[in-house]
């Protein structure tokens, strides 16, 4: 996903399927063939949608799980916790 392009993932991903899906990043799918080749050939056959789920999950990646994102989110959580608001 950092590279721009869209993913297409099994439906078996369980933690991942619902952040893609949310993010509309790619496509979530089951393991049978007929359906991989369906998804493979919808985003062949329409770049802007396949450009777009591609900035979709880029932008995923860049906000969420860069080292830069990841030091924000931890210090935000530490910060709680020292200030006595962290939820449990």
């Amino acid at each position: 996903m950092v590279a721009g392009l869209p993913v297409i993932i099994s439906e078996h991903c369980h933690g991942l399927c619902s952040i893609v899906e949310k993010a509309e990043a790619g496509l979530v799918v089951s393991l049978k063939i007929a359906t991989l080749t369906k998804a493979l050939a919808d985003l062949l056959g329409d770049e802007p949608r396949a450009i777009w789920l591609g900035q979709n999950g880029r932008r995923l990646v860049v906000n969420n799980y860069t080292w830069p994102a990841i030091a924000k989110s931890m210090a935000t959580h530490y910060s709680k916790i020292v200030n006595g608001t962290s939820s449990k």
